[in-house]
């Protein structure tokens, strides 16, 4: 990836989905690229019974919703003045934020999703994870992830969590490196070992050398971290060399790994205090 063209901002409109969508328009404008904003009209709870029900919605009531955020998207750059510069077109749709943005993703080439994150609030997030985490799961492209808390996008150090296991495309971290040039920042790669890396040191050395070659042209670094638990290591890594983003490979497991472990990635999704770059693995 030599450059970013179009980048999609899935936003609900509340202060932290704004707030990635900021950011994400300061991006777009280094970037010259366009955005797709989408909003997934949410449904009130007795007519999403009624549709589970196979009742026909009640049209005055969606008709009146769908005014609402086409209200919404019309003061957009009275709030966020860098739209003002820049291509972008707002979508909307009677659908889950999942759905929606599958959608988009199968329709348009996308090189980027945006979106921000409340992280770990209450007891609904610790048990069904949060939305970003469930997008950066069924993305085919690369989500950045902005916390609640995140105002601006100045990065100075990023961290690239490597699990070293085999990544077939390295051109997949092309994304990085233009983060990297963007924002004339240093990339800290780190590997938190596992007692099975024992077994498979020659694969490790071996995905550690294409990494390290993936992002040559970059300011960079590695450390190897002995053996830990990942989800703690990885935050304690980025809150110990003050990082300003965190980089991972999300990786797909099976129906039981997912019951039985959770998602590393989501885990940190929930608790990370400056954005989270998941790109697919």
């Amino acid at each position: 990836m030599k450059e970013i063209r179009k980048i999609l901002v899935p936003i609900d409109f509340s202060a932290c989905a704004m707030n990635a969508l900021k950011i994400a328009a300061s991006i777009a404008k280094i970037q010259r690229a366009s955005l797709e904003i989408v909003h997934a009209v949410q449904l009130p709870k007795e007519l999403q019974v009624d549709v589970m029900a196979g009742m026909v919605i009640n049209t005055p009531v969606l008709s009146e919703m769908e005014i609402e955020v086409e209200q919404e998207f019309q003061i957009l750059e009275n709030e966020i003045p860098d739209l003002c510069d820049l291509t972008y077109k707002t979508t909307k749709s009677t659908a889950s934020t999942i759905d929606l943005i599958n959608s988009c993703l199968e329709e348009n080439p996308y090189d980027l999703i945006i979106m921000g994150t409340k992280g770990r609030h209450n007891i609904v997030d610790r048990l069904l994870g949060s939305i970003s985490a469930d997008v950066i799961k069924a993305s085919n492209v690369p989500v950045l992830v902005i916390p609640e808390n995140f105002k601006s996008f100045h990065v100075f150090r990023m961290g690239l969590a490597a699990d070293l296991k085999r990544l077939d495309d390295v051109r997949k971290l092309d994304i990085l490196t233009l983060f990297s040039e963007m924002t004339k920042s240093e990339i800290k790669a780190f590997h938190i070992s596992q007692k099975k890396d024992l077994k498979n040191k020659g694969e490790i050395i071996q995905e550690r050398m294409k990494i390290m070659d993936a992002i040559s042209k970059a300011k960079h670094s590695y450390v190897w971290i002995d053996e830990g638990e990942l989800t703690d290591g990885i935050l304690e890594f980025v809150e110990s060399h003050k990082l300003d983003m965190l980089v991972m490979f999300p990786r797909h497991h099976s129906f039981w790994d997912k019951i039985w472990h959770p998602s590393v990635t989501q885990k940190v999704v929930m608790d990370i205090q400056v954005p989270l770059l998941a790109i697919p693995g």
